[in-house]
């Protein structure tokens, strides 16, 4: 990912059709209104807009290494993430044990550790509505509308008053909502621990040790390959100046899911795997980072994928 703008060719599929491109087909003419939307994409798009803390998160990451002094600051920590498929109750249930043992204890509340947690991750979901019946996802040249266009049913839940859901409202409760999870804030996270900037920097001294091995033989490539960052198209980016040492290589990972055995249950998951870590750490539990979660609609995912993307690059 380039930092400070598009590169020449991650951007040439949106400059693939003409600009005078005009589509017949329904879907063809969808598809060319989510590349127009991408083309678009910034921090600040109207368009999927981000909440103001994560855009400042964004422009002005910590420049220290962040580091957990407060012992009940970590034991907060260490239980929110023992219980993360238990209620909030459960977590509330063992604070309030806690305090009636250690009353002097700051064992952080719930809402504070969570927003610990998102600062020290980088795990920050945003939150998309979608039709009810999986049939779109209201965003991109569907932003607009209160209705799908597929099946006719409301984007919001009917107002207990009125009884009518037609009309979009700040209140409104959405009927359905997908989970995307930006991955600017997890890149800028892993920089504030001594471990994580160390691993980052694995392909930076990989590439120098490249470089020095061929500039002393000559161009020739003599050590074994051992890595993508071995071939020559990545080479001939790094010595034209297309890539720099702060930016971050990405392999993103799509699969299916049914989550119950006798149901029908369309899920889309995907991650995203950082090419500058070690081979021996970028494939653990602990190194992957979660991407989304989108029940049914395939051409949302994609375009949630690289919509993130593109907003860092602008």
């Amino acid at each position: 990912m380039r930092d400070g703008h598009h590169s020449d060719d991650g951007g040439s599929f949106l400059n693939a059709l003409p600009s005078d491109f005009v589509p017949s087909i329904d879907d063809i003419r969808i598809a060319n209104k989510f590349i127009d939307n991408l083309r678009d994409a910034s921090l600040q798009s109207e368009l999927e807009p981000l909440d103001e803390d994560i855009i400042e998160q964004l422009r002005c990451p910590l420049a220290k290494e962040v580091e957990l002094t407060n012992p009940d600051h970590q034991l907060s920590v260490d239980i929110f993430l023992s219980i993360t498929t238990a209620a909030e109750k459960t977590y509330n249930s063992i604070r309030t044990a806690i305090l009636r043992r250690y009353p002097e204890s700051e064992v952080l509340t719930y809402h504070k550790v969570k927003g610990l947690v998102h600062q020290l991750s980088g795990v920050t979901p945003v939150y998309c509505d979608m039709c009810i019946n999986l049939c779109i996802g209201f965003t991109g040249p569907f932003a607009e509308l209160d209705i799908c266009p597929y099946c006719g049913e409301f984007r919001y839940e009917p107002d207990e008053e009125s009884g009518s859901s037609q009309k979009k409202a700040k209140a409104s409760k959405p009927c359905k909502q997908f989970c995307t999870i930006p991955i600017g804030p997890q890149l800028q996270a892993l920089w504030q621990f001594h471990k994580g900037a160390q691993s980052m920097d694995y392909r930076k001294t990989c590439t120098e040790h490249i470089l020095k091995e061929l500039d002393e033989n000559e161009g020739i490539k003599i050590l074994p390959y051992a890595d993508f960052f071995d071939g020559s198209e990545y080479l001939k980016k790094v010595l034209n100046g297309n890539v720099g040492d702060s930016d971050v290589f990405l392999v993103q990972s799509i699969d299916g899911a049914q989550l119950y055995r006798y149901d029908k249950s369309e899920c889309w998951i995907y991650i995203w795997v950082i090419l500058d870590h070690s081979p021996d750490t970028r494939y653990k539990k602990h190194a992957v980072l979660p991407g989304g979660f989108i029940p049914g609609v395939l051409t949302v995912l994609l375009w949630l994928r690289s919509l993130p993307l593109l907003r860092c690059a602008a």
